[in-house]
């Protein structure tokens, strides 16, 4: 594409963000800005005439035309203008819908920003659609009775450059219900370079960086590829993935190159392990190439859970390549 002057055609933006989201087509596209946006006087059709918040920006798309919501972040200043406020809990429900924000794909805090200081509403974000890409923003609850920042229910979406920046309340990280990603029934989905979880407040409720949960059907084939899961803890209660219904997974959830890091270094409380697991979950963990700092184990019930180059929970496995179930 060649450009003649500094300023982009709307056509120009069109096509720069089909590329990005790696897609044929893409219907209509709507912007949000936090700072110079109106939900009341514009209709988010251009970047000059964007709406506030993301929740009033979705609420003009329809549901499996592919149409794009993207976040122009102005900051930083003061109050971090770069972050909406939204007011009310957001239901993704339209398929083939797509978030993108025009910020650094980076995979902690990026800049753009879907935030709430509303309070109690828990889950912040549920997204029951299918086929939708999220790339390059941040999920953030601030309040106290924030506990569950996005619950995902639907199937076959995309997530990268996602930081689900759940916990960074004192109040949420002391309670044991709290969590930045809940898998409920979900199937799937597709987690890229993402992090799960903050590590600025720290955790003493035996809540998760991510919970499986068993929904309407069970968690099945979700993949994260090198992916975050950030801890602070005060106590040894807190862990990076709870899985707590019998039956609740089925056939695999597959973890590559992941990192699951409990700042043991910055004086975070050491865990007993890294994941807690029901009796009989119904389905396996797979963890490929997996580091885990500041648990002494992997799991409570390593019955269900394969690790790559790891025969036990304390002891390298000569066997490097394959993968086995780990030993108690």
């Amino acid at each position: 594409m060649a450009f003649t002057t500094g300023t982009l055609r709307r056509d120009d933006n069109r096509q720069v963000i089909q590329e990005q989201l790696g897609l044929p087509y893409i219907g209509k596209v709507f912007y949000v800005d936090p700072v110079n946006g109106n939900d009341t006087t514009n209709n988010g059709s251009r970047p000059t005439n964007a709406f506030a918040t993301v929740g009033t920006a979705f609420d003009s798309t329809t549901s499996g035309n592919h149409d794009v919501i993207v976040i122009v972040p102005n900051g930083p200043g003061t109050g971090e203008p770069y972050a909406t406020v939204e007011t009310a809990a957001i239901t993704w429900d339209h398929h083939q819908t797509h978030l993108i924000g025009a910020a650094s794909p980076v995979l902690v805090s990026p800049r753009a920003r879907v935030a709430t200081a509303t309070a109690s509403l828990t889950p912040f974000v549920t997204i029951s659609s299918q086929g939708c890409i999220f790339k390059n923003i941040q999920f953030y609850n601030s309040t106290a009775t924030g506990l569950k920042l996005v619950r995902i229910s639907g199937n076959r979406n995309y997530f990268e450059n996602v930081h689900f920046a759940g916990m960074t309340h004192d109040t949420q990280a002391h309670n044991a219900a709290s969590e930045a990603l809940e898998l409920y029934g979900a199937q799937e989905n597709y987690f890229k370079n993402c992090t799960i979880a903050a590590d600025t407040a720290s955790r003493t409720g035996a809540n998760a960086n991510l919970r499986i949960t068993l929904g309407s059907d069970t968690v099945a084939r979700n993949v994260f590829d090198d992916c975050i899961f950030p801890m602070m803890a005060d106590a040894d209660a807190p862990v990076f993935i709870k899985q707590g219904d019998s039956v609740g997974m089925d056939r695999w959830n597959l973890f590559r190159r992941c990192q699951f890091i409990n700042c043991i270094g910055s004086t975070s409380t050491q865990q007993t392990d890294a994941i807690t697991m029901h009796a009989t979950p119904g389905g396996i963990l797979v963890l490929q190439d997996c580091l885990k700092i500041g648990a002494t184990g992997w799991a409570n019930n390593l019955t269900n859970v394969y690790l790559l180059g790891d025969s036990s929970n304390s002891t390298y496995n000569a066997g490097i390549g394959f993968a086995v179930n780990a030993a108690a």
